[in-house]
């Protein structure tokens, strides 16, 4: 068993030598595991971003249960492709855009949207025919590959004829951008695509899991302990935790990194380990955290 950190990233291993209050805010910040299920779709995406541009753009709708890590993500990949800013021979890039799709419900509101994703302050004073016009115009100034629409399946919780507005909106942008569409929702995502046919025909479907017993879900949780700076191995991919982690949080990735940070937070300065004694307290009981000072923020971990 490791008592040196032996079991970390090297990165990670660094954060041993931290007190351990501001070790127990390292392990409580938000974190992304690129897993080998999440590496393939991101590599899709990579795919449908640099390839040559095409008249008959492609989408991906990746659909999964509320807490599946979908926004994370997102997130992940606006991360994944640097933004640069800008000099005097040219402009600032930002080769991903991302927007919430909750409550837009004409195209209007889209192109609002990704003027402020883009930097445009008071994009309401402008009309909806000079926020289509300054949005591709910005868009294709700052090289924008790709946009990310997040919450798709809030389209049907609009009139149908709101819901025909919004998608005329996403197909126009594609058209006249040329560029690929990343949809996130829930399962009920594929059914509001459903209203344009030919917007759904450019779609295709992917999932994100929702985790069991296996393999892959041992190779998440070794990427997740060797991210977590404890002094001591876990053996979190071992039979016996990885049964007691599905049977508490039933699979949802959002409850299942919930638990780990408290357990691992609790570990600090004792067991230096998540137990299962640990896991299971972690589901009523919670470490005690000294505020950072105001001139520390909180950044996410992983790419």
């Amino acid at each position: 068993m490791s008592t040196h950190g032996s079991h970390l990233d090297p990165t990670v291993a660094s954060l041993l030598k931290l007190p351990d209050d501001e070790r127990i805010r390292a392990l409580l910040a938000d974190r992304f595991i690129c897993h080998e299920k999440v590496g393939a779709l991101l590599a899709e995406c990579d795919y449908l971003a640099h390839r040559p541009p095409s008249l008959r753009p492609r989408g991906l709708l990746v659909c999964a249960p509320s807490g599946s890590g979908k926004t994370a993500f997102a997130n992940a990949l606006v991360r994944r492709y640097a933004c640069h800013p800008a000099t005097r021979l040219k402009a600032a890039t930002k080769p991903v855009l991302l927007i919430s799709m909750v409550n837009a419900r004409d195209a209007e509101e889209i192109y609002r949207r990704l003027l402020e994703d883009l930097g445009c302050q008071r994009a309401n004073r402008y009309t909806g025919k000079e926020r289509r016009s300054m949005t591709l115009e910005l868009a294709r100034a700052a090289n924008v590959q790709m946009v990310i629409f997040d919450e798709v399946q809030d389209l049907l919780n609009i009139t149908p004829r709101q819901r025909v507005l919004a998608l005329m909106g996403i197909k126009d942008l594609m058209n006249s951008l040329l560029l690929p569409i990343v949809a996130l929702g829930t399962q009920e995502a594929r059914y509001a695509l459903e209203s344009d046919q030919h917007l759904h025909a450019r779609f295709a479907f992917r999932a994100l899991p929702v985790w069991e017993s296996d393999d892959y879900f041992r190779h998440f949780l070794e990427s997740f302990e060797s991210s977590l700076p404890l002094k001591r191995r876990s053996n979190l991919g071992s039979l016996t935790m990885m049964r007691s982690i599905i049977k508490a949080t039933q699979g949802r990735l959002a409850d299942i990194v919930w638990r780990l940070q408290i357990a691992a937070a609790l570990a600090v300065g004792g067991e230096e380990r998540v137990t299962p004694d640990l896991f299971h307290r972690s589901a009523y009981e919670f470490p005690t955290i000294v505020p950072a000072p105001s001139s520390q923020r909180r950044k996410p971990h992983g790419p």
